[in-house]
């Protein structure tokens, strides 16, 4: 076992500890933010430095959940023992909404993160591309034949190349 690991508690060790924890988890979600709003680029060919999915795969992500069952954990074991205060299950409660409801507003931002112009031009130019393939499925094969780099296996690419032919 791993002495570090051990040194590190596993959740806080008394009620006057929860500011600190709590603390942590503001910064797991600022850092999650930053993260989601990272450019990297010059002028306006930038492009967002990590995507959606890699964001909501972030560590940061991971370490807010972690940190919030380990106080939860912790505070039902004091509630069970009786050694919390009014004041404490308040400040509790309050915390625990509060870093609820910023966990929410990062996960909309994720959502709704609007792409990058560079980004959008991308998209524009995938989109395009898929719709023609999908439109015209054999045009790949017909270009790469054309140009005398791919075999026409297909009977059907013979038809459409003698027709085209005629032009």
């Amino acid at each position: 076992m791993d002495e570090s690991s051990e040194l590190v508690p596993t959740g806080p060790t008394d009620a006057g500890m929860l500011p600190i924890w709590f603390q942590r988890i503001h910064n797991e979600i600022e850092e999650a933010r930053a993260a989601l709003y990272a450019k990297k680029g010059i002028l306006f060919l930038k492009v967002h430095q990590f995507t959606q999915e890699e964001i909501r795969s972030f560590p940061a992500f991971k370490a807010m959940r972690s940190l919030c069952a380990q106080i939860d954990v912790s505070f039902s074991k004091w509630r069970i023992e009786g050694t919390v205060s009014d004041e404490t299950l308040r400040y509790y409660h309050e915390s625990r909404l509060e870093i609820e409801k910023q966990m929410g507003i990062l996960r909309a931002e994720i959502q709704q993160r609007e792409p990058t112009m560079l980004e959008s031009i991308g998209e524009f130019f995938s989109k395009a591309v898929r719709y023609i393939l999908d439109k015209l499925p054999m045009l790949p094969h017909f270009i790469l034949h054309r140009i005398g780099l791919a075999p026409a296996t297909p009977s059907r690419l013979s038809r459409f190349d003698s027709d085209l032919d005629e032009f």
